[in-house]
Parts: C-alpha cells; sequence; structure tokens
C-alpha cells in the first residue's frame, strides 16, 4: 500500500512539474500532464485490496517515461533528468506487491470455469 500512495505522490509531481520546473518543451510537458493523471488514477485504484493488480499498468507508465525523452527528442534537459528518475521509481515500485488477505470471487477468469471458486464458497456458506 506505501508503495501505491508514493507513486500517487509522484504522479501528481509528475503533472506539476512542467510548472514547477519552467520546461521549455512544450512536447515533455504535455507528455507528462497525460502521463501523470494515469500514474495518480492506477496507483490510487490499486489501494484496495480488491482492485491491487491494477497498480501493475504503472509498470508501462513508468518505462514510458524512461524512453519518453529520447523516443519524443525532449529539447529541455531538466525534463530528460525528471522523467528519467520519476520513470525509474515508478518501475521499481509496481514490482512492490501489496498484502492482500481476502479473496473476492475469482476474477474475470472465475466467468470461464464451470464451478467457479467463489461459488463454491457461496454453496458451503449457505
Amino acid at each position: 500500500m506505501w508503495a501505491q500512495i508514493i507513486n500517487v505522490i509522484l504522479g501528481l509531481w509528475i503533472m506539476a512539474s512542467p510548472d514547477l520546473l519552467g520546461f521549455a518543451d512544450p512536447t515533455a510537458a504535455d507528455n507528462n500532464h497525460i502521463v501523470g493523471p494515469l500514474i495518480v488514477t492506477f496507483a490510487f485504484t490499486a489501494l484496495w485490496e480488491a482492485t491491487r493488480s491494477v497498480g501493475k499498468w504503472n509498470l508501462a507508465l513508468g518505462a514510458w517515461l524512461l524512453i519518453a525523452p529520447w523516443i519524443l527528442s525532449f529539447e529541455d534537459r531538466s525534463a530528460l533528468i525528471n522523467d528519467m528518475v520519476i520513470g525509474a521509481i515508478v518501475v521499481a515500485l509496481s514490482f512492490i506487491k501489496g498484502k492482500i488477505t481476502q479473496h473476492f470471487g475469482g476474477g474475470w477468469s472465475a466467468l470461464f470455469k464451470n464451478n467457479p471458486e467463489h461459488v463454491e464458497k457461496a454453496r458451503e456458506l449457505s
């Protein structure tokens, strides 16, 4: 859970950094204004046990922050360093798994099973 909270803060930083650091490159600023809210959304959603797996999407966004300066040809050195550092941290925090103590019905794969685990547990309880 703590890793997702840090990712929320990093996503907010990514959104604010173009203005706070004074990015001269509008492409870098636009990139951060798009990626930042996505990082916040996935990290915030992953705070709860039932949706913990959503946090894995930040792995791709962190990787994008690592390669975006070269693909988008950032002209601003502060934008390049900022995105590289934050991207590396987001990637590292995406590998930290939160503790899951409850069972939540088996996910989407349960729809395609003949006797899903959550149906069996419901029968046992009734």
